[in-house]
């Protein structure tokens, strides 16, 4: 099926060209695209969107539109939309169209230096992620549920870890985390935000007891009015979530991934297995309650259900004050759903709109308000990009 870019659809608008180049993809003119930037390549701490990267020795992790707006590069050498090189820099085109000049993100200045083991490069324990603001670590490059044959069917995070991500750091220990927040913030100023995301662990108590150490750790090597996030399998026991607070976190995110419970059972087995889909909303609910309402949140991956069920968690989340976090399906590789189609570019737009209605009843904010993710439209949503009627 032919993804066609809809009427509405506007070309000088950013937020546009990012759902479309999540839905769509884009192929570079040229390798020379990526051997005339320094920019900052993807390391790999979680996933990859298709085979095509494995073709480059280095690959952007992003690049940069008009008006901030950052876009997750996802190659696919049939897409109409293309990354060619111009007198000054390089420009987006839609088959024969330029659409506006883009830039990709710069090297940190933390890259390619090592820490006081004189063998471990910073890269390889935290990231820029999404970027130039957020300060990433993947603190457990492993999930238990792969060793069960129950992960989720659109994760690629064990198989990428053996292989083109192999170099990174598995488990980050507080003392690696700690060292590299100081760099860090040293190098690059510009970073806002802290994310802490991880793996599931075997025992779901001891897993965050292992972030909530490394998050002590960078705690105390960041500068003041700087946000601390986490993306986690929320616990057994629910106490800890007081524990991540007093550790210095400022806001949640527990992965339901798929509100429809049928889509949950068959999409996420360990999590509805292990965990089970109540305990989620029991998890949420106490969310609310340590870190407040706004301040908690709900992963979903757009694309793996219906508009009408993941509109419905919308709804039903944000009236107990959990804002939904939106990340676009993307068909990696060595996933489950390996061939299974991003979503069409009207769902995401039907599924923007359903988002900044949620966001502006329950006045909520995106986790990263500067910037934003690679592969979510959150950011933009509240920015205005989708803020009128179709």
């Amino acid at each position: 099926m032919i993804n066609k870019l809809p009427t509405y659809f506007d070309f000088s608008n950013s937020g546009h060209v990012k759902l479309a180049l999540l839905s769509q993809g884009v192929h570079i003119s040229t390798r020379g695209v990526f051997e005339n930037s320094i920019f900052s390549e993807n390391q790999f701490p979680y996933g990859y969107s298709n085979l095509e990267i494995k073709k480059y020795s280095k690959i952007p992790a992003e690049f940069i539109l008009p008006n901030d707006v950052y876009c997750g590069l996802q190659l696919c050498p049939s897409s109409h939309w293309s990354i060619q090189i111009l007198d000054k820099g390089f420009g987006l085109f839609y088959g024969k169209r330029f659409v506006f000049t883009v830039s990709f993100v710069p090297r940190p200045r933390f890259y390619g230096t090592y820490l006081s083991d004189g063998k471990t490069l910073c890269e390889k324990v935290g990231v820029l992620y999404g970027s130039k603001y957020i300060l990433s670590f993947f603190t457990r490059g492993y999930c238990y549920f792969f060793s069960i044959n129950k992960q989720c069917k659109f994760c690629s995070l064990n198989p990428t870890r053996k292989s083109i991500g192999k170099d990174n750091i598995l488990f980050i220990t507080p003392s690696l985390a700690q060292e590299l927040t100081k760099i860090a913030f040293a190098s690059n100023p510009d970073i806002q935000y802290v994310n802490h995301c991880s793996g599931t662990h075997q025992n779901n108590d001891l897993g965050l007891k292992f972030q909530i150490d490394v998050l002590r750790a960078v705690v105390s090597e960041t500068p003041m009015g700087v946000k601390q996030h986490m993306l986690t399998m929320p616990p057994n026991n629910l106490g800890m979530l007081k524990d991540l607070k007093d550790a210095g976190l400022g806001t949640i995110n527990f992965a339901l991934e798929v509100f429809d419970p049928e889509k949950f059972r068959l999409i996420c087995e360990g999590k509805n297995t292990l965990y089970g889909r109540s305990r989620f909303f029991d998890a949420y609910k106490e969310a609310v309650c340590v870190f407040g309402k706004g301040n908690s949140y709900v992963n979903f991956v757009g694309g793996l259900e219906s508009l009408n069920t993941m509109t419905q968690g919308f709804w039903e989340l944000g009236e107990m004050g959990v804002a939904a976090s939106v990340n676009v399906f993307h068909p990696d590789p060595s996933s489950i759903f390996a061939k299974k189609s991003p979503p069409q570019i009207n769902y995401l737009f039907d599924m923007v709109h359903a988002q900044n209605s949620v966001y502006k009843k329950y006045d909520f904010r995106p986790i990263f308000p500067n910037g934003g993710t690679r592969n979510s439209l959150d950011t933009e949503v509240t920015q205005g990009f989708f803020s009128y009627d179709k």
